[in-house]
């Protein structure tokens, strides 16, 4: 089980040399680094192999430690409190290991390519790579406790040094106030810097952006924003096209480009929430393309409620339920899902008036503790990709 001295253990080892990343440099010579020596088993003095680290805080190779078969660490004598088979491997640590030989690779490459007089680069491709990695094992809580907090600095660094993805995660912190401020400026520069990058997340990010405006700092363009969504091409890119076609926001509403795009979406992916969500929608209206099924619209627009706490998604079930659209009506079931979207306006109206029966009254208080989870906003900007990249 890893405790609060895995994450300090790690921050110890890398921090210094991680945060003062040299600029490009013509002839790299380097010596071996501190976060080598720290990342080296203090047992057998080569880069750890399999690392585990004890409760003291000292990690070692498994092999290596498993040889010494003691009940002590042989760094600072402190007794384990485990037998040293229960001890874990730490990922966090094997994650940057793996980094650093390719890094130590590339050095001898480049020393090597140097001492012939050819032009060479910098690593800062490599130490990029390391800081986005080192966050995410943060961010997923891969060998060290999850901790967002702890994985922004890291972000931060690696989208300093160029890394696409990690400048579109760092501009969606800065959009959705996620462990930083919410600033729109720094959201939209790096955004920028990520697209320029040709990252379809990126594109998708920046265009939402332009379709909702930043208060500010930047005007509202839906053109521009549907281009962008075009040129993503992802599940979710289509799904706003077919948001903006179906409300109308490029000026007039045409719902059979809308359901093009929800179709593209659902397509691409059908646990896309917003292409499942605007599909239902489309449904319940209907257009050329698509008679109208309200059943069909609303076993639609539950699912994108449960694929994920997206507060329209919720308001229009809550509608459903109210006046009976594609299933019974139920006052009770549409309250609950009402107080699932606060603090939506709307949402506090129909409540209030819901309330003034008795008997729903009764129920709004028995749900109200249940009402406080976070929802997520009404604009969809992609975070950080489950895959490692």
């Amino acid at each position: 089980m890893y405790t609060d001295m895995d994450s300090v253990h790690v921050l110890c080892a890398i921090d210094d040399i991680l945060a003062h990343v040299c600029p490009p440099v013509v002839a790299p010579v380097h010596t071996t680094s501190a976060i080598e020596d720290e990342l080296k088993c203090p047992i057998c003095l080569d880069l750890m192999s399999v690392p585990i680290t004890a409760m003291c805080g000292h990690s070692y190779c498994r092999r290596c430690i498993y040889k010494c078969a003691g009940t002590k660490c042989p760094v600072c004598r402190s007794g384990f409190a485990n037998s040293i088979s229960m001890f874990k491997e730490n990922k966090a640590f094997a994650t940057i290991i793996d980094t650093m030989r390719v890094s130590i690779k590339r050095r001898t490459f480049l020393t090597t390519l140097a001492a012939s007089g050819s032009p060479i680069d910098s690593d800062a491709e490599v130490q990029a790579d390391a800081h986005y990695r080192t966050a995410r094992c943060y961010a997923f809580g891969t060998g060290v406790p999850r901790s967002d907090v702890a994985a922004f600095p890291y972000f931060l660094r690696a989208a300093h040094l160029g890394h696409a993805l990690a400048q579109s995660y760092v501009s969606y912190c800065y959009y959705e106030s996620k462990t930083v401020p919410r600033d729109f400026e720094a959201a939209l520069q790096w955004c920028k810097l990520a697209a320029d990058a040709g990252l379809p997340n990126a594109y998708n990010n920046l265009g939402v952006m332009y379709v909702k405006g930043l208060s500010g700092v930047l005007d509202k363009n839906v053109s521009k924003g549907m281009e962008l969504f075009l040129k993503g091409g992802l599940p979710l890119s289509h799904a706003h096209l077919a948001e903006v076609y179906f409300y109308g926001w490029c000026g007039f509403v045409d719902t059979d480009a809308a359901a093009l795009h929800a179709k593209i979406a659902h397509k691409k992916d059908p646990a896309c929430f917003l292409g499942v969500y605007m599909l239902g929608r489309i449904n319940e209206r209907g257009c050329s393309t698509l008679t109208a099924d309200p059943e069909y619209a609303f076993r639609l627009v539950h699912l994108a409620a449960t694929l994920k706490r997206y507060q329209p998604a919720f308001m229009t079930l809550a509608r459903y339920y109210e006046f009976g659209i594609g299933c019974d009506e139920d006052k009770e079931l549409a309250l609950e899902w009402y107080m699932k979207s606060q603090p939506d306006e709307d949402a506090v109206a129909k409540i209030h008036d819901l309330c003034k029966d008795p008997a729903l009254r009764a129920v709004a208080k028995l749900l109200e503790c249940d009402s406080r989870d976070t929802l997520s906003s009404r604009d969809t900007l992609i975070p950080i990709p489950s895959g490692l990249v």
